[in-house]
Parts: structure tokens; C-alpha cells; sequence
């Protein structure tokens, strides 16, 4: 009994050497690479030039809902997420330049985009429980303004659709080996077309990852 004790003990610590030395990948060195991510928050849409003709001037908004659904893979300090955002408010006013004055309307605006963002994480402390990250991203952004009333009169609706950019900021905090709870900024820009100018955003979101 006591040579197969000693047998056992033996090969449990031939088996702890080869890990160490052949890099060979333990439980507790196993990581979640995979996670799903939900979020949402507060919207403010910029102001948006347009030129129709001889004719120029902005859409006015107001603030609205924000909200971000998509898929992340973890390599450590860096992060790639594939994600859908969604942003809304109301349409508040459109100025005319020409006219020196803004006309009061009603109609709404959202934003529909889908965005590949690179993560990057400002620290290495693995025992801190909040990670700060900023990130960058390119996708394809619709701005659409619909059901747009002007003195009792429906106009119907109008809408852009071209490549956008974002930058986000924000830390994550560890609550579990399962989920994280997030903060961040996020501003986006997206390319004007034809009669509109650029259309920005900016947000701010607090969600879960989820990791598996």
C-alpha cells in the first residue's frame, strides 16, 4: 500500500511538472473567450445640416433611447465585438437659414447600424475588479427621420444610409465567472449623402457580458 502511495504521489507530481513545462492548459488557466452583450442607455443625435436646393438648414432633436445587442471574443487585453446599435429621439425643429428662424415640427429619428469594434483594455491588473477600455469601430448606419408634421401637415419621411464610425470609452466591472456589468461613452459619426451633412451621436450605455 505504502509503494502505491508513494507511486501515486509520484505521477500526480510528473503530471504537475509536464503542465508547467510543456504550457499544457490547467482548470483554473481556462478562459471564456466567447460572450454576448446587452446594453442600453441615453441617445443624443446631433443636429443634422441638410441643403435641399437653394434651401439649407438643420433637423433639430431631442434625446432619446439607446441600445447595443452583439457578440464578443476576448484575447486578453484585446477585444472584437460584432454588434447591433440602435438609437432614437425626436425631431424637434428645422431651422431654415434662409428664413433666419426655426420651424417647429414633431416626427421622430432613429439610428439602425451594425458595427466591428476593436477593444483595448488600459490595464493589466487582473485582481482589479474594474478594467478600463477604450475601443474603435466602422460599420453601416441608417438615419432615418419618419412621420414628420409641419403645421398640421404630414410630410412623410426622409432617411440616410452610409458607412459610420465609433469610439467608445468605458470600464468593465467583474461581478462573476459567468458576467460582467459595463459603463461606457460611446460617439459615432456617420457619413453624410447627397442632401445631408453628417449625421453624430452620442451615448451613454450600462449593460451585462455574458461569457461562455
Amino acid at each position: 500500500m505504502l509503494i502505491k502511495n508513494h507511486l501515486l504521489v509520484a505521477g500526480i507530481v510528473c503530471t504537475s511538472l509536464s503542465t508547467s513545462l510543456f504550457g499544457l492548459p490547467t482548470k483554473a488557466d481556462e478562459q471564456q473567450q466567447w460572450y454576448l452583450t446587452i446594453g442600453g442607455g441615453l441617445a443624443a443625435i446631433q443636429n443634422t445640416d441638410w441643403n435641399w436646393s437653394s434651401y439649407s438648414g438643420s433637423f433639430e432633436h431631442s434625446s432619446g433611447f439607446s441600445g447595443e445587442l452583439g457578440l464578443g471574443r476576448d484575447f486578453g487585453r484585446t477585444r472584437l465585438e460584432m454588434t447591433y446599435a440602435k438609437n432614437t429621439g425626436d425631431l424637434d425643429a428645422i431651422s431654415v437659414d434662409q428664413a433666419g428662424t426655426a420651424v417647429s415640427v414633431s416626427g421622430g429619428v432613429s439610428q439602425d447600424g451594425l458595427f466591428v469594434t476593436g477593444l483595448y483594455e488600459l490595464t493589466e491588473d487582473e485582481d482589479s475588479q474594474f478594467t478600463p477600455y477604450i475601443g474603435a469601430g466602422i460599420g453601416l448606419n441608417w438615419t432615418k427621420w419618419d412621420n414628420i408634421t409641419v403645421a398640421g401637415t404630414n410630410i412623410g419621411d426622409t432617411w440616410v444610409r452610409n458607412f459610420a464610425g465609433q469610439l467608445k470609452i468605458g470600464t468593465t466591472i467583474d461581478m462573476s465567472q459567468e458576467s460582467d456589468f459595463y459603463l461606457e461613452g460611446v460617439y459615432a459619426l456617420q457619413g453624410g449623402y447627397e442632401e445631408y451633412e453628417n449625421v453624430g451621436s452620442m451615448s451613454i450605455r450600462t449593460g451585462l457580458k455574458f461569457k461562455f
